[in-house]
């Protein structure tokens, strides 16, 4: 949903940024879940051709920054990949305005649960990834820690 989103939003910053999402245990290759299909659809994102990837030595390697969802992620990270620990940072990180549990733990996995919490994720990574663009874009300087 992340990289759906942010692909999506780009445009309105004006922003030139190349976006990929690969996950710290993910199965190569498979389509979005319906549930994140319908969420993605139900705000005009398309996700057909998206397919999951795992994150390797050459993404780390030529990312310019890693945006995560949970701590374990990080952690995960930061073990596989210790020389890109000062470009790893969590997406909550960037959204004041998230509640701070959630800000404590990052912003949840729904797979496999119900319709209710891919909503709730999607608003999450809707307000988190639109925080990070503005301050790319110049219009916010907000980051918690």
């Amino acid at each position: 949903m992340a990289e759906a989103y942010t692909k999506y939003i780009l445009k309105d910053y004006n922003l030139d940024l190349a976006v990929q999402s690969a996950g710290t245990n993910a199965k190569p290759g498979l389509p979005p879940t319906e549930n994140t299909a319908k969420i993605l659809k139900s705000h005009g994102i398309p996700c057909a051709d998206y397919r999951s990837k795992s994150c390797t030595n050459s993404l780390v390697d030529n990312a310019d920054l890693i945006f995560v969802m949970e701590n374990i992620h990080k952690q995960t990270l930061l073990e596989q990949y210790p020389q890109a620990g000062n470009k790893i940072y969590r997406v909550a990180d960037f959204c004041p305005d998230l509640e701070p549990w959630i800000r404590e733990m990052g912003i949840p996995d729904p797979l496999g649960l119900a319709m209710f919490f891919y909503e709730n994720v999607y608003e999450m990574i809707e307000r988190s990834c639109t925080s990070i663009l503005k301050v790319f874009a110049g219009t916010s300087t907000e980051l918690i820690h």
